[in-house]
């Protein structure tokens, strides 16, 4: 045997693991080059031409390094395809696509794409194009690592977070994102407090704003903002599950682990099915709702209209409530578009993809039972409501109907209703029950609302949508469980039983324990607001401003853009908690102890 084998081993590993930090640090300078170059006009148009030189030769590069590397990884202990996971393979895929293209893209001008007309330019562009893919294909890689190694789910989900609405905060400060005022002479970037506003709104999908989001923030920043409402309301781990699902073979068990408890399914195959559930119903839901919401677009260019569409679908199902009109949809609550489309889509991105999975499973099996009892035995798995499905689907058509009643009731009195048709005080009052429950689009300026109206729509922001879903608040889930664990109190009943199934004391207690702390967050943060304004006669307005925070709502008194910067950083804080949880954030951040193995004698205390 040749003594200098292990040492030859041991420098080519190293070699290796050099070049993936190389790999590493060029990916960064290349990608913040990239931004600065088309983020910043003086940038653009000083050095242009320069910046796109160095992406492609950062491309280049990096396509070398990833070849150097499998050599030196098949010299040190012989290579297989079948060896390189699947984050490796992705990224190599993605180097070899940008090599195998160029040829063709030098030859043919993709003018749909590239609108310059030289060769040097669509080379420049098309590698500054793959740059970005491999920038995804390495944030995926990353996420797969994290979902790998990391078994607290609840850690990694607020960090998750906390990264996206970092990311999103320096975009938004890139003068590409910012409307520039006519006459500047030189650029401006969105304040950095108004970019963490909107970036945390954006991605805690709450749809608080301190800035019109259609006339302050350009296409790109628009779609900046539009992105962290689709990761927001998704969430970040279940994207990296969706590729995961791509690569069957890789997709380890320490993955479908971890995403179970997070999506909270209780196996692989169910983390399989959940996953695809969402994306599917997402896909699905906001195409169609973007179809709708075409027709009642403004005036203009096509464009401008599908991009009205986009958005606002997106929004809608993300429970999010951004808008690109000057009122939000203020006026606009009697065309059908709004009060059945955008409502079905917050209802349905409201409902919970768990709950929309069991739900539409349930009803194919009974109607394949009752009109194709053959096939549906073949096809069809015969599937019950859960508990969660039946709980979900009655407190949510329970506070749909008492929302729409009750707002009804208390606004019939309200000077502003003194011209609309009873058709469109109630189509008002119907979506708005629909929206104060997480999704904050408005049909209504809810700064003339009644003080009743207001304190009813505080109710609904608190307990929020639903487990899974899109939405905030405490969902109706735990809403639902502390009235009927009340309930069995009352009527000394031992055991708190839906739809045939008890209900665990450990949930009734997590419910109570979700309750208290939401109750806690916003008594503290609405305490904290009230102290900095110092202004007693807005203390009602202030309350809504934080509990829409907190739900994830998005509606305002209008109160919102005037607050100090320490109570804007206030709810910035309670948008944050109202997305991840208190309780979720209390279990990251705790050290996770042993249970005990010994138990202390029983003895009841005076409750009162």
């Amino acid at each position: 045997m040749n003594p200098t084998l292990p040492e030859t081993f041991i420098a080519r590993k190293r070699a290796a693991s050099r070049l993936r930090l190389a790999d590493g640090v060029l990916l960064v300078f290349a990608i913040a080059t990239l931004l600065l170059g088309h983020g910043v006009e003086r940038f653009e148009s000083a050095v242009g031409t320069e910046v796109q030189i160095f992406v492609s030769v950062s491309m280049a590069l990096l396509f070398i390094g990833q070849a150097w590397r499998l050599y030196i990884e098949y010299e040190a202990d012989g290579f297989s395809w079948n060896s390189l996971t699947s984050e490796r393979k992705l990224v190599l895929g993605v180097h070899v696509l940008w090599f195998v293209m160029l040829p063709l893209v030098a030859l043919t001008p993709i003018r749909p794409i590239v609108t310059q007309p030289s060769t040097f330019e669509r080379l420049l562009f098309w590698s500054e194009f793959m740059l970005t893919v491999r920038l995804f294909a390495t944030l995926f890689a990353i996420i797969r690592l994290v979902i790998q190694e990391r078994s607290n789910p609840a850690f990694v989900f607020v960090v998750s977070f906390f990264l996206l609405i970092a990311t999103g905060t320096l975009l938004l400060m890139l003068p590409v994102c910012w409307i520039q005022k006519e006459g500047n002479l030189t650029e401006e970037s969105a304040p950095a407090l108004v970019a963490l506003f909107t970036a945390t709104s954006a991605s805690c999908v709450t749809g608080l704003v301190v800035v019109d989001t259609g006339t302050s923030w350009t296409r790109t920043g628009q779609g900046v903002i539009l992105a962290l409402i689709q990761a927001g309301g998704l969430g970040v781990m279940t994207f990296g599950g969706f590729f995961a699902l791509g690569q069957r073979r890789s997709f380890l068990v320490r993955e479908s682990v971890f995403l179970g408890k997070l999506l909270d399914a209780d196996d692989a195959t169910a983390v399989r099915s959940l996953i695809r559930s969402i994306f599917v119903f997402t896909f699905i839901s906001e195409a169609l709702g973007a179809i709708a919401l075409y027709t009642m677009a403004p005036a203009g260019p096509t464009g401008d209209r599908v991009w009205f569409g986009v958005f606002h679908s997106v929004s809608a199902f993300c429970n999010a409530g951004f808008g690109l009109l000057p009122k939000n949809l203020e006026g606009y609550g009697h065309t059908w578009q709004v009060w059945g489309g955008v409502a079905s889509l917050i209802i349905v991105g409201g409902l919970g993809f768990d709950v929309l999975r069991n739900t539409t499973t349930y009803i194919a099996s009974q109607l394949g039972t009752k009109f194709a009892p053959d096939l549906a035995r073949r096809y069809i798995p015969m599937t019950r409501l859960t508990a969660t499905s039946r709980l979900v689907l009655w407190t949510t058509g329970i506070l749909l109907a008492a929302g729409t009643i009750s707002l009804l009731v208390l606004e019939l009195n309200n000077d502003v209703n003194n011209d609309k048709p009873i058709g469109a005080q109630i189509a008002d009052a119907w979506f708005q029950s629909v929206s104060c429950r997480t999704a904050g689009f408005n049909t209504i300026d809810f700064a003339k609302i009644t003080p009743g109206s207001k304190l009813f729509c505080i109710g609904l922001m608190f307990i929020g949508a639903s487990p899974g879903s899109t939405g905030g608040g405490i969902k109706t889930v735990v809403f639902a469980v502390t009235v009927l664990a009340t309930a069995t109190v009352v009527t000394s009943r031992e055991r708190l039983e839906v739809g045939g199934r008890t209900i665990p004391d450990m949930t009734i207690k997590r419910a109570i324990a979700m309750l208290g702390l939401a109750i806690s967050v916003v008594l503290i943060a609405s305490l904290l607001i009230v102290i900095l304004e110092d202004k007693p006669e807005l203390f009602l307005d202030h309350l809504f401003e934080v509990t829409s925070a907190f739900g994830t709502v998005g509606l305002s008194t209008g109160v919102t853009a005037a607050l100090k910067p320490a109570s804007q950083l206030v709810l910035v804080l309670t948008m944050f908690l109202g997305r991840v949880g208190p309780l979720t954030m209390l279990v990251a951040l705790a050290r996770q102890r042993p249970a005990p193995n010994y138990e202390y004698p029983t003895e009841r205390v005076t409750l009162g």
